[in-house]
């Protein structure tokens, strides 16, 4: 009888074990509910409801700079209750092209600069500060194209702080991030999720999978 209890639990830990191994190589990121304004105590509809392109954008992994993302983002900002502060809501969809010879975002590998796919995600902030009675960018609409000129050093000359265009504020305690979060699908090169919650999976050359 012991045997078979033996047997039944080695059983059990190694399917819980497989089933740990393929959630790791699949790892999902459900940013779409953490970016409701419900999260954040937002009321009514966006005062500010625009979409923006940004181009040359480089990101960093655990340990280094490892991509350029191309994306489109969406930002919707909400009044809170009581009015004080403002709720945005910024997600992103986009593309991605790894950095040649860079360590892998999780820190297991080299990346060739073949690696590619897709990136979405976004953040949600309380914003404490007051709204510009005349903001530099429209209320609602498409605001442009920004080319952020990155390069693998994080200097990004092109860059542009889209709050402060609607927004006067103190960045350092004025912007808070409640949530954020994005995942890489890169196909064969692997999946991987940064996010406030913790960093999942990888991108890694398909060879090395």
């Amino acid at each position: 009888m012991r045997n078979k209890i033996y047997t039944i639990l080695m059983i059990l830990t190694l399917f819980l074990a497989a089933g740990t191994a393929l959630a790791s190589e699949n790892p999902k990121l459900q940013w779409e509910k953490e970016l409701n304004k419900a999260k954040c105590g937002a009321v009514g509809a966006p005062i500010i409801n625009v979409t923006q392109k940004v181009i040359n954008d480089v990101e960093s992994g655990v340990m280094e700079n490892w991509v350029f993302n191309n994306y489109e983002r969406r930002i919707q900002v909400f009044k809170r209750s009581g009015g004080a502060t403002y709720c945005a809501l910024v997600s992103y969809k986009g593309t991605f092209k790894s950095i040649a010879g860079r360590t892998s975002p999780q820190g297991t590998g080299k990346l060739s600069g073949k690696e590619k796919g897709t990136m979405e995600g976004g953040y949600r902030t309380i914003i404490t500060g007051t709204l510009k009675a005349n903001p530099t960018w429209p209320i609602r609409g498409f605001v442009g194209t920004a080319d952020y000129k990155c390069n693998i050093n994080v200097a990004c000359p092109g860059h542009i702080d889209w709050a402060t265009q609607y927004f006067n504020y103190d960045p350092y305690v004025g912007f808070t991030k409640p949530w954020w979060g994005w995942i890489y699908r890169g196909g064969n090169y692997g999946t991987w999720i940064n996010a406030i919650t913790g960093n999942f999976g990888d991108i890694l050359p398909a060879k090395a999978l």
